[in-house]
């Protein structure tokens, strides 16, 4: 719990509209790729504070040796609850939704009406 307390306090102090410390961002060559694919919740939501508790307490050496992806995966990112949020432009390297063309985005507009999660995880 107390590690929980901690991402949500990075987390929170990071989505601030007052400048937080000085925000430190993947370096030009990183030694890991960490990749978060996220959908909006119904229950948990347990995004935030993933992304609190992977970054909290790095030092800003340990921060460039790491790259920081993010993709929404709704189809609109809109609904997420973090999509938009201060904390996502301050910490993540990159942070998308889908770069796909209109077809494409109808068919998974469609899929996840399906809720055909397998298929569209896949794309």
């Amino acid at each position: 719990m107390s590690r929980e307390r901690e991402a949500h306090r990075f987390i929170t102090r990071n989505n601030a509209r007052v400048e937080p410390p000085a925000s430190v961002k993947g370096g030009a060559d990183p030694l890991f790729c960490v990749a978060f694919v996220t959908v909006r919740r119904e229950a948990d939501d347990y995004f935030d504070p993933s992304i609190g508790s992977l970054l909290v307490g790095l030092d800003p050496r340990e921060r460039r040796t790491l790259h920081l992806r993010i993709l929404f995966a709704d189809t609109d990112p809109k609904r997420h609850p973090s999509w938009g949020q201060i904390w996502v432009d301050r910490l993540a390297d990159v942070a998308e939704s889908y770069n796909v063309t209109a077809s494409q985005l109808e068919h998974l507009k469609k899929l996840e009406t399906e809720r055909n999660y397998y298929e569209k995880g896949v794309l």
